[in-house]
């Protein structure tokens, strides 16, 4: 059964699409084509400050068609994280700035979810969060 559905979900995939959330074209010529935008874990890895986060953010945002669903789901409050001996750098954005943002960028937030976390050797995040918002095309 997994292999059949496994067949099932590749014969879906048409294409291998390269993307940069640190440009405002994230995917070249693929803006506002997009039903479901769907980030997890990615923004704030790929980011050292809050503003930038914003600013990416904002780059993803942009896939997103009109009435169309972005769905994250972020790390909040981690500067760093480490990955065996590695240590990696991180934006330390948190829910609300994200959530405001949003708001700015005229999606409606339909679900947020935060789980706080702490004590962790590997990371300094305060918690994760889980937010699903809706583009609106006029403001609310």
């Amino acid at each position: 059964m997994g292999k059949e559905i496994e067949e099932n979900i590749r014969s879906k995939i048409t294409a291998n699409l390269a993307c940069n959330v640190r440009r405002q074209d994230v995917i070249e010529g693929k803006e506002d084509q997009y039903d479901v935008v769907f980030s997890s874990l990615c923004i704030e890895a790929a980011t050292r400050t809050i503003p930038d986060y914003l600013r990416c953010l904002e780059n993803v945002c942009r896939l997103v068609k009109p009435d169309g669903f972005l769905v994250i789901y972020v790390v909040t409050g981690q500067s760093f994280y480490k990955i065996g001996n590695a240590k990696h750098m991180s934006a330390p954005i948190d829910t609300a700035s994200i959530l405001t943002k949003l708001k700015e960028l005229r999606f409606k937030v339909l679900i947020t979810s935060s789980l706080p976390i702490d004590d962790l050797d590997f990371s300094d995040m305060n918690g994760i969060a889980f937010i699903a918002a809706q583009y609106c095309c006029e403001q609310s």
